[in-house]
């Protein structure tokens, strides 16, 4: 793929992502739940900059960045020395990103939140609570994911929640009680 296809398509999903995204009122919604100091909001937006490098990685490579024999149904933690953060970084972590190119490129975080916290090669991809932002990809020949929601302690999350997940690529922080499957997660496949 040349250079110049390979910025157009990855432009193109970007501008298209944010007018879906726009179109269907998921950022207005997140503007509206604004809390104050935007932390919120700024974890929104990483969600989607995750599940849209991800598949620009698919785009690149015709495949998720999952290593073979990976069963990923349940979440992959961007904690310290991740793989697949550095694969998203640019790196050639176990040979599944050969081109070495840039995936995301979040911002520098600030007294362990807020980005990227560590040091090259050691990074944690934090919320604004501190915490690691965590990936769900279908298992190797799956094309779903279960939904994390229906594990939810929050009885109006998981009562209604469908058991698998359409979009092959889906992110979650887990919010200021740092707990999973609390009321309080903001995660990509919901509003």
């Amino acid at each position: 793929m040349t250079m110049f296809r390979r910025i157009f398509i990855i432009g193109f999903l970007s501008f298209t992502g944010f007018l879906v995204l726009f179109s269907t009122g998921i950022y207005p919604s997140v503007f509206r739940a604004h809390n104050g100091n935007g932390s919120k909001i700024r974890t929104y937006i990483m969600l989607k900059d995750l599940t849209l490098g991800i598949k620009n990685y698919e785009v690149e490579y015709g495949h998720l960045p999952i290593f073979p024999g990976q069963a990923s149904e349940g979440p992959v933690s961007l904690s310290a020395g991740s793989p697949l953060l550095k694969i998203l970084l640019g790196e050639n972590e176990q040979g599944l990103n050969p081109h070495k190119v840039t995936f995301i490129e979040p911002p520098m975080g600030r007294d362990g939140a807020l980005g990227l916290i560590g040091t090259p090669g050691r990074y944690s991809l934090m919320d604004a609570w501190g915490t690691p932002y965590e990936v769900f990809m279908p298992a190797e020949g799956a094309h779903e994911i279960p939904n994390p929601d229906v594990r939810s302690k929050e009885h109006s999350i998981s009562t209604n929640a469908p058991p698998a997940l359409v979009p092959t690529v889906a992110a979650r922080s887990l919010g200021e009680d740092k707990k999973a499957d609390t009321k309080d997660d903001i995660v990509s496949w919901r509003q």
